[in-house]
């Protein structure tokens, strides 16, 4: 099988992210720290302002249900897709390239609903190389109307 030059479906992907990534996510990006007696960790965060494509529980994609006595909770409530040369113009991704964040402290804001990471996968294949990574999330706040 002869080898494929993945160079114009990345950067088209690439160019693609651009236009449509274009939701303000807050990432709060959780660093560790040493509280003010340098006794012990304190947990700081840093809001980082980030763009992503927001996926609206469109298809489910991860099982996140949760029973409860008056019945199942589907906690999942959207994807976030983000472009690997994104994350890495912006210094955002680790060593395997994945993003690098912390997936037990991390959340995420988007249009003021408070959401937390529930699992992370890439996608959008080139060849051997993931060029999106897509994170599921679950809302973190019930929200009461009025």
């Amino acid at each position: 099988m002869e080898s494929v030059d993945w160079t114009q479906y990345k950067q088209d992907i690439a160019d693609f992210y651009e236009v449509v990534g274009l939701q303000l996510v807050t990432w709060h990006r959780f660093t560790f720290g040493i509280d003010r007696e340098a006794e012990g960790d304190k947990d700081n965060f840093t809001d980082v302002s980030i763009k992503a494509l927001i996926q609206w529980n469109a298809f489910r994609t991860w099982p996140s249900t949760v029973p409860t006595p008056s019945g199942d909770i589907d906690k999942e409530n959207a994807v976030m897709f983000l472009g690997i040369q994104y994350l890495e113009d912006n210094g955002w991704l680790d060593g395997n390239r994945y993003f690098n964040f912390n997936p037990g402290k991390d959340t995420f804001t988007i249009e003021g609903q408070l959401y937390s990471p529930f699992g992370d996968i890439k996608v959008a294949q080139a060849g051997d190389a993931g060029i999106m990574q897509m994170v599921i999330l679950k809302r973190e706040e019930k929200e009461t109307g009025g």
